[in-house]
């Protein structure tokens, strides 16, 4: 689940997806409930923002504030509770701050990435599990929260390459000769579709980068599918 709102002032962050990814943390995780066994814990790693909030408990002041802070740092651990929990997430630019709730379902033993990108004067909040990774993307066009373009489109442009996108609900992945390249967000605005990526794929392992307005840009007209000026074979 993730909301939006406007950032007054926010200005536009951009960020170079092929050099800046999440690092591990050098710092030993938080634990923010030490009564919870392990095997019933999960793990955040909070990347380039603040969680102010959690489960509307502030958690941005006190002696454990820099723990939930990655917004100057590279990234923040913090082992909490499984369940469903709500994060509100802060960042800020240039002239302006602001937050952004969401409430995801946290599972024993999983990590999860945090992240709040700004595009514009909006804020969005990204919680990915990294399981994502071990799993395909799936298109299912009967979805009712299918996407327009939901579904596996080729763009070579000799004939001869399968430079495919896959788009399956509010997801999309590259992937190149049958090789997973890119994954990320699609992003929806009019006939425009910006697809950020917010992991690549280099050598047998997923390399996680923060979401940014970097990536592929596309137009669809309601039934052609157009990357520049090649356009996109729908192969299911």
């Amino acid at each position: 689940m993730r909301k939006n709102v406007f950032v007054v002032g926010m200005a536009v962050m951009v960020l170079a997806f092929v050099v800046v990814f999440v690092a591990c943390s050098s710092a030993p995780p938080f634990v923010y409930d030490d009564t919870v066994p392990p095997e019933q814990s999960s793990t955040l790693i909070i990347n380039g923002c603040q969680v102010n909030k959690f489960n509307g408990t502030k958690v941005s002041a006190g002696v454990n504030a820099d723990k939930w802070n990655a917004a100057a740092t590279g990234d923040k651990t913090v082992i909490i509770p499984a369940g469903e929990h709500t994060l509100d997430l802060w960042n800020t630019g240039d002239g302006g701050i602001g937050n952004v709730e969401v409430t995801n379902t946290f599972l024993p033993g999983h990590t999860y990435l945090v992240f709040a990108p700004v595009d514009g004067r909006t804020i969005t909040g990204i919680i990915i599990d990294k399981a994502i990774y071990n799993s395909d993307l799936v298109p299912d066009p009967s979805s009712p929260d299918a996407s327009p373009i939901e579904g596996r489109w080729n763009f070579s442009s000799d004939g001869k390459t399968k430079d495919e996108l896959i788009f399956a609900k509010n997801e999309y992945a590259r992937m190149i000769n049958g090789t997973y390249v890119w994954r990320g967000f699609i992003n929806f605005n009019g006939n425009t579709i910006t697809l950020p990526a917010w992991a690549y794929y280099m050598k047998g392992e997923w390399k996680v980068i923060p979401p940014t307005r970097e990536g592929i840009k596309l137009t669809y007209n309601g039934t052609k599918l157009f990357w520049g000026k090649y356009e996109g074979k729908k192969v299911e």
